[in-house]
């Protein structure tokens, strides 16, 4: 059996950490105390100890006692280059098969949409994952799926980066209702009209030639 002991103190955080391999098993033991998590302290050292240990910081999650969120969230992102590759035939076979990812996170889907060339989700974030971490997985794990499939000639792939757009309680069926009617919305409206205006709603600044990677 091998051991692995660190202990950590800053400020009003003090974490001990214990690590033990026994059998290709490990079991981790935290301890912890910790008056205040300001900025994110505590997740951050925590995070930064395990991939000391080199751990996969995705497979630890410590849910503290007292802890609520209801984080409503609009996640959006395209195929690479803007391609017309999610063909209607499988689309909602896609859309199922993010809505069993997001599962897996233990995060809850309220409506996944989109049209040819890119993908809506509405979510309710847990504080379990990032929402970057939450969509890395997302991506790559639905393009293996679709390149494994054989949906569409060549690879597959998604752009690099997401929008996340974040909505209160009482605006939820409205983005609920807009991501369900995407096939009507984009028969007005191009994907690039459509993300450059949630863009400037939300007031988020962007430069137009770095928003989506180029046409090839």
């Amino acid at each position: 059996m091998i051991i692995t002991q660190v202990s950590f103190g800053y400020g009003e955080l003090f974490i001990s950490i214990t690590l033990k391999e026994r059998k290709n098993k490990s079991i981790l033991s935290l301890s912890f105390f910790f008056r205040k998590n300001r900025n994110g302290t505590f997740d951050n050292l925590l995070r930064l100890i395990l991939r000391h240990l080199n751990l996969k910081t995705k497979n630890y999650f410590i849910a503290m006692g007292n802890t609520y969120s209801q984080i409503y969230i609009q996640i959006v992102f395209a195929v690479k280059g803007r391609a017309n590759l999610i063909h209607p035939k499988w689309r909602d076979e896609l859309h199922k098969y993010i809505c069993g990812i997001a599962t897996k996170h233990q995060q809850k889907i309220f409506a996944v949409g989109g049209v040819a060339d890119h993908v809506h989700i509405v979510v309710s974030m847990r504080p379990n994952i990032s929402i970057s971490d939450f969509v890395r997985d997302i991506k790559a794990s639905s393009s293996k799926w679709i390149n494994e499939k054989q949906f569409v000639e060549g690879k597959f792939q998604w752009q690099s980066g997401f929008g996340a757009f974040s909505y209160a309680q009482s605006q939820l069926d409205t983005v609920i209702a807009h991501v369900n009617n995407q096939e009507s919305h984009h028969q007005k409206q191009t994907f690039k009209e459509e993300y450059i205006k949630l863009l400037e709603k939300f007031e988020i600044n962007y430069e137009l030639e770095y928003l989506f990677d180029p046409i090839e």
